[in-house]
């Protein structure tokens, strides 16, 4: 997980508010019916990079969920609120729910922290040996397992990879890699491509690299 910055909203989400405010608090799932729902998706994908909000994987637009941080059946009141609207993965529904993970396995749960608004990154780590993600902070590593289930194993494998492939580049010339070095690889794992999109689990990248002994800030 990792954060990103949110765009203002789009004008006709605001003025589909507006038409059920007498609505919002009595009425759950009014997102439903709106009516701009693709490009409220397509808005969503792009600021993220086309990524999970939670588990940093690619979105296919077509199988995403619009996820609402704090969920519509317990804060009808903001439904409708953009700030309140991330987009997440599939997170392998209608599996077991032992497998499943991010908004299908989080329902209604609470969580601590927004990727759109908090920066995630500095509570979250990963581990080399295996992938796992996890938190200094008690409540907020119990709820990346239980609710979130970001250490399913799917998920481990694919972050795995992605800390053998930034070891593979940091070790692929003799000697120990420049500041100068770590800061272009991190520049380059940070940008988007022409798509603008963010490479998946991009965020276990920049972890790796920001733990490199010459990495400066």
């Amino acid at each position: 997980m990792i954060e990103f910055k949110k765009l203002p909203p789009l004008m006709s989400l605001i003025q589909y508010k507006k038409q059920v405010k007498e609505d919002l608090v009595k009425t759950s799932k009014l997102l439903e019916s709106f009516k701009d729902k693709d490009n409220l998706r397509k808005q969503l994908a792009s600021e993220q990079g086309f990524l999970c909000a939670y588990c940093m994987n690619r979105i296919d637009i077509n199988k995403s969920k619009i996820e609402h941080f704090f969920s519509q059946s317990n804060y009808p009141e903001n439904q409708l609120d953009y700030d309140n609207l991330l987009l997440c993965c599939s997170g392998n529904k209608g599996a077991p729910e032992k497998n499943q993970h991010c908004d299908t396995r989080k329902k209604d749960s609470d969580i601590k922290y927004n990727p759109s608004n908090f920066s995630v990154s500095d509570y979250i780590g990963y581990n080399d040996y295996d992938g796992s993600i996890f938190s200094k902070d008690p409540a907020w590593d119990k709820e990346l397992n239980e609710i979130l289930n970001l250490n399913f194993n799917r998920l481990k494998k694919d972050r795995k990879a992605k800390i053998l492939a930034v070891e593979q580049v940091l070790n692929s010339d003799k000697g120990l890699r420049t500041p100068s070095q770590i800061q272009k690889l991190i520049h380059k794992c940070a940008s988007r491509n022409t798509a603008g999109e963010l490479s998946p689990y991009y965020g276990v990248e920049l972890f790796k690299l920001k733990k490199h002994s010459n990495y400066k800030k």
